[in-house]
């Protein structure tokens, strides 16, 4: 993860669209759960290769069947995970499965590890935490990053298309994307799927954080560009909605040619 002035572009001087809460606060209760299938897994090679604190006699591993097509395998470490297998697969099954689609595993850390955060290693995350959907998003979303291209480069660190965005752009979603352009991405990434059911909040001030942190700022005008790039790679499954569409070659933005739409 790069720091926020790294490859050409200083994050920390960005306006934020949302207050200290960040995306964390926005209700995206809109987004339908999945029906699943969860069978004992039969090895834990799978939760091996997750970033995990814990031994492999610790672990406990079920393959998971969503409905809409997407297997992987689900994990806890430790004695006391912070959520159970059904509370994290459940909230896993929220993300759009455009974004998820590409995860192998997941796994819920021991509550007597590290707490407050998640970590995504290739195409494997691990959650230290009780966790709602848009963390579950978020973690999604660096996956579909690193893996997007192809090339080894991930989509945002692909040449300069991302930090060409930012630069074009006068905010960023919060304080969290201020971290590194791979937060940035998954921030934004988190925003669009917000405004698949919250249109009205492209090009009106932004009411998705606290009634006492609402922004002065629309999305349209202030991250154009960074969500023109996502609305593309994501075009092919979670097409952006009524409204925006009327920008979406607001700064003529090409995919790399190793980048194929989801």
């Amino acid at each position: 993860v790069g720091v926020a002035k790294a490859e050409g572009v200083d994050l920390s001087s960005k306006k934020r669209l949302t207050g200290s809460k960040g995306l964390g606060g926005l209700d995206i209760s809109f987004l339908r759960k999945q029906k699943y299938k969860k069978i004992k897994a039969s090895t834990l090679d799978s939760c091996k290769l997750t970033p995990a604190p814990c031994s492999a006699s610790e672990m406990s591993a079920y393959t998971i069947h969503f409905d809409d097509g997407h297997h992987f395998d689900a994990c806890t470490c430790g004695h006391s995970p912070h959520m159970t297998i059904d509370n994290m697969v459940s909230r896993f099954g929220q993300v759009p499965n455009a974004i998820r689609k590409r995860v192998k595993s997941i796994m819920a850390g021991d509550s007597q590890g590290p707490g407050g955060g998640a970590e995504t290693a290739g195409d494997r995350s691990t959650y230290f935490g009780d966790f709602g959907v848009s963390v579950f998003i978020h973690e999604s979303a660096h996956v579909l990053d690193g893996t997007a291209a192809g090339d080894g480069h991930g989509f945002s660190g692909n040449g300069n298309i991302w930090t060409d965005a930012i630069n074009a752009d006068s905010c960023i979603p919060d304080d969290y994307a201020a971290a590194s352009i791979v937060e940035d991405f998954a921030q934004v990434v988190v925003l669009y799927t917000y405004l698949q059911h919250n249109k009205h909040n492209w090009n009106s001030p932004f009411r998705g954080g606290p009634k006492n942190e609402r922004s002065k700022d629309s999305v349209q005008g202030c991250i154009d560009h960074q969500l023109v790039l996502v609305a593309k790679l994501l075009k092919n499954s979670m097409p952006a909605p009524d409204g925006f569409t009327n920008n979406l070659d607001v700064n003529d933005a090409r995919l790399p040619a190793t980048v194929n739409p989801v």
